[in-house]
């Protein structure tokens, strides 16, 4: 999977919408348990031929529910001029359109501040887009177990969780994911894929079973868990480990 693909489904949509979900209620990570966002620095970000959101506004797509949100309260004279017309008089029209646009503005510097990470971190960042989903390196290299999540800040990987799939694992923690077929491809269906760099345990995978976790003041939850510290680092594009030379050689065995 590419940095890229695995950047758009962070970013975009982090989960998948449930039938009948149309409103999902959204949370930056860090106002849902976890101790904040890491991710590329813009310099990582422009070296993988990532380009930063557009915040300018000038490509978003109208938010009905925003503008119906700001509609202003008529005067007796706008109400009149309605009932006679039907239709409000311009001057109505511009005190609405401005209203929706203050509000998209500052719903715009939300979203950007919600965004930003808390810590950068390029290494993590392309370990995850270069090996985050490869099962021979965690079967070889992590382990499969009860992880500490109450000692220790608990960083994420993306920047928003949908408290909707929160309550789903809060409740039922052993839901299956919206990915798992049954065919056992992916590790990450089985439990979430945790990883500890430079002090600093971060959720690759499994974002809303470990926020459900921290929101139910567990102790430990069952995860995958590869401690790049104790190898010396994190492996390089083509899966060199620090402190395994002969690694390649395991690698395409």
């Amino acid at each position: 999977m590419s940095l890229l693909f695995v950047r758009v489904q962070r970013e975009a949509m982090a989960w998948r919408t449930e039938p009948g979900e149309h409103h999902p209620v959204v949370h930056p990570v860090k106002h849902s348990g976890f101790a904040g966002y890491v991710d590329h620095s813009p310099e990582g970000r422009e070296e993988w031929g990532m380009e930063d959101e557009d915040h300018d506004g000038e490509h978003d797509d109208f938010d009905e529910d925003l503008h119906d949100s700001t509609r202003p309260e008529p005067t007796s004279e706008e109400e009149a001029h309605n009932e006679e017309h039907g239709d409000y008089p311009e001057e109505y029209h511009d005190r609405h359109n401005e209203a929706y646009d203050n509000a998209l503005d500052q719903k715009r510097r939300k979203s950007r501040e919600e965004s930003t990470p808390d810590r950068e971190d390029d290494e993590l960042m392309d370990f995850v887009g270069n090996h985050g989903t490869n099962k021979q390196f965690w079967h070889q290299h992590a382990t499969h177990g009860p992880v500490d999540i109450k000692k220790q800040p608990v960083y994420a990987t993306q920047s928003h969780v949908s408290q909707n799939h929160l309550d789903k694992y809060k409740f039922h923690p052993g839901a299956p994911t919206h990915t798992d077929n049954g065919s056992g491809n992916y590790l990450g269906d089985e439990a979430p894929l945790m990883v500890t760099h430079q002090g600093v345990l971060h959720t690759i995978e499994g974002h809303h079973r470990v926020g459900a976790a921290l929101q139910r003041g567990d102790h430990h939850i069952d995860a995958w868990h590869f401690n790049a510290d104790e190898h010396g680092g994190l492996p390089d594009s083509e899966g060199h480990m620090p402190d395994h030379e002969d690694y390649e050689e395991h690698w395409n065995a």
